[in-house]
């Protein structure tokens, strides 16, 4: 928004039945974000965007989730990009509805909005990546398959950024082989277990915001451990060993003796 009213307007006369997510280009914690159940509710102010809202998500014992992935970009020439292989499920602490679009604590999975939720027993949830991908296994759900969709998305997801973020390093007069950049990416998984890239945050939250014995614990390992094979892959201090059994792998691009894991293959043309 605005430049884009029009085109909302026209898409949204299209798909008469269809639904809109709004939020703002530069917040966090869940702030502005809310449904539209018209688009004449959209606000035309600077640096809002509206996305189609996705009406059929994959739940977890009833309640919308998404996958928080973390994504470091060590290089922009070349491009380098690694996606962490844990990260969490976020759940909304209220079974969704697709009728109760007015309720943020059943709509949004953001932390800090559910923490708020006083009716609910568990408001912030977490649930670690290795324990999602068995659950879904038990479910009888191919996790390999969704992952590898997961892992294409986050590719092009750099690549679609990469020429803007080589114009801002030549502005600066950054050198674009070096400087690293962590990104929170969100996940949305629908109900055929299509995944979707919802936003990309910059400087994602490393605070603990569960509750021990809501995946806290289990959270508050996994990003100290996130940070510390950060530091150690783009060598701040030059004093950072791995982490045993290290977790940041390389997701582009295509492999080269440097670094172990497995590298990714060049994007599907479909995405």
């Amino acid at each position: 928004m605005p430049r884009d009213h029009q085109a909302l307007q026209l898409a949204a006369l299209e798909a008469p039945e269809a639904r809109w997510i709004q939020k703002p280009t530069n917040a966090s914690k869940g702030k502005g974000v809310r449904v539209l159940r018209d688009v004449a509710e959209a606000s035309v102010a600077r640096d809002h965007l509206v996305q189609a809202y996705l009406d059929r998500p994959h739940t977890i014992r009833g309640h919308k989730y998404v996958l928080r992935l973390y994504v470091l970009i060590s290089s922009l020439t070349p491009l380098r990009v690694y996606l962490y292989r844990q990260g969490f499920a976020k759940l909304a602490s209220e079974p969704w509805d697709p009728e109760d679009a007015d309720n943020p604590y059943s709509q949004l999975t953001n932390p800090d909005i559910n923490a708020l939720n006083t009716r609910a027993e568990v408001p912030v949830e977490f649930i670690d990546l290795e324990r999602y991908r068995a659950w879904l296994r038990d479910q009888g759900h191919d996790d390999a398959r969704l992952f590898a969709r997961i892992e294409d998305l986050v590719a092009l997801t750099a690549i679609s950024g990469v020429d803007g973020l080589r114009a801002r390093s030549a502005e600066v007069g950054a050198d674009p082989r070096g400087g690293y950049e962590l990104l929170g990416l969100d996940c949305l998984v629908d109900a055929d277990l299509k995944p979707w890239i919802l936003e990309c945050n910059l400087s994602p939250s490393l605070g603990t915001c569960a509750a021990p014995e809501d995946g806290g614990l289990v959270e508050e390992r996994i990003k100290g451990e996130l940070v510390h094979d950060m530091l150690s892959l783009v060598d701040v201090a030059g004093d950072h060993p791995p982490a045993e059994g290290s977790t940041l792998r390389p997701c582009w691009p295509r492999p080269g003796p440097r670094r172990p894991g497995r590298r990714l293959p060049a994007p599907a043309a479909d995405g």
